[in-house]
C-alpha cells in the first residue's frame, strides 16, 4: 500500500498484486489464530 501511496506502482499492477497478497493475509491470520489456540493453556 505504501508504494501505491507513493506513486512508485501504477493502479493496475497494484490490483494484480493485492488479490493475492489479501489472501495471503487471510492465510497467515488463520495458521496465527489455529496455533495460538493449539498453544494456550487451558
Amino acid at each position: 500500500m505504501i508504494v501505491w501511496e507513493t506513486k512508485s506502482i501504477d493502479n493496475r499492477k497494484y490490483i494484480a498484486l493485492s488479490v493475492p497478497l489479501e489472501e495471503i493475509g487471510k492465510m497467515l491470520g488463520g495458521w496465527n489464530g489455529q496455533l495460538t489456540k493449539q498453544n494456550s493453556p487451558n
